[in-house]
Parts: structure tokens; C-alpha cells; sequence
């Protein structure tokens, strides 16, 4: 049976009230079945700050304590294990390959899917990968069409946070806790995640 799967793929470092929302909005989804999180790898683009057994463990409390264990979600640890750097074109060969039966939705902020162009066979993917856009920094939306679909808008409160944000206060050693969820806050207090050394 063909089931309809949204993959969230980000650094989720940390995983932000931003990540939570967008995460409670694909559940919404009508028709949903199961909604994916997959931590990202170092990208040609961008370092990861944390530690892979840091961001699934952080994954892993957004499952348990902020959607109470939902079995719809699901945490594929697939670029963290495939050593080299992520690329979204990989990883939906590796998902059609692997899960024929699944009809596959990405999700992407606006501003992030902008870039497509840019990204690995960025115009092939343009013209196949399925998505849905989540509206992010005044970036305007894409047309929606067969494979475009379009997310409702974060809330205020939540619209403006990034994950670069969260770490550059807590490198001050200020209080991030406002940005993120508790178990979030929690877990990065206790591992003094991303506080500057000196």
C-alpha cells in the first residue's frame, strides 16, 4: 500500500520551536501518513555544529516529549551514515530506491528552496522532486502545481527563529530557552551544547 511521507531534512542544531511547528504542520497534512526527520550531514554549503549522536538524541526528545511518542514520525539517520556530504538529489535516489511504495514530499522553507538551482542536479530536481514550502523570510512562494504544494505560515513567534541564532546566544552564554522547546532547553543546558569555552 502507497503510503504519503513527508521528509524533513535539516542540521536540527538544534532542533528548534521553528523545527516543532513546521514538524506539527506536516502532520496536519491531510492524508499523511508518516513524517520523516532526517538529520543532515555536512553539506558543501554549511558544517554541521553538532555531533550526529547529539542531533538524533535531540531529535529523539522532540519525538518523545514535545509529539508524545507519535508513531507517524520516524528519525532516518541515512545522511549521517553515508560519509560524504549531503546532497537532497541523493538522498531522494536512495528513498525511491528504498522505499518504491512511498509517495515522497519534501519540505523546505522558501528562502532554502529559492536556491534549487544551485544545489546538486538543482534543475532536475525543480522538475521532479515533490514538495511543500513553508513561507520563510518574506521569500515569496512557488506556483503550486503537481509536485508544489504550500504549508500555512509559522506563527510569529516562531517564524523568525534559526538554528544559527540558538547556537550564537548560547555561545554568549545566554538564555536560548525561549527558542526552543523545553526538553530542548534542557538537553542543551546539561551538555553546555554549543556554550563558548573560553
Amino acid at each position: 500500500m502507497i503510503q504519503k511521507v513527508v521528509v524533513f531534512g535539516g542540521s536540527f542544531s538544534p532542533p528548534t520551536l521553528a523545527h516543532t511547528e513546521i514538524i506539527a504542520r506536516c502532520l496536519a497534512v491531510p492524508g499523511i501518513d508518516e513524517v520523516w526527520l532526517v538529520p543532515s550531514a555536512n553539506r558543501t554549503d554549511k558544517n554541521i555544529a553538532a555531533r550526529p549522536r547529539q542531533q538524533l538524541a535531540m531529535l529523539e526528545l522532540v519525538v518523545r516529549d514535545v509529539f508524545h511518542g507519535d508513531s507517524r514520525l520516524r528519525i532516518l539517520d541515512t545522511e549521517l551514515r553515508r560519509g560524504i556530504s549531503t546532497e537532497t538529489y541523493d538522498t531522494y535516489q536512495e528513498f525511491l530506491r528504498d522505499y518504491p511504495e512511498a509517495d515522497l514530499w519534501f519540505v523546505f522553507g522558501s528562502d532554502s528552496y529559492a536556491t534549487i538551482g544551485q544545489w546538486l542536479n538543482g534543475d532536475w530536481l525543480a522538475e521532479h522532486l515533490p514538495v511543500m514550502i513553508v513561507p520563510r523570510n518574506g521569500v515569496p512562494l512557488p506556483r503550486t502545481s503537481a509536485i508544489v504544494q504550500h504549508l500555512s505560515p509559522l506563527s510569529a513567534q516562531a517564524a523568525p527563529i534559526s538554528s544559527t541564532q540558538v547556537r550564537s546566544i548560547l555561545a554568549l552564554k545566554s538564555d536560548a530557552s525561549a527558542l526552543v522547546s523545553t526538553p530542548i532547553a534542557t538537553y542543551l543546558k546539561q551538555n553546555e551544547l554549543f556554550a563558548s569555552k573560553s
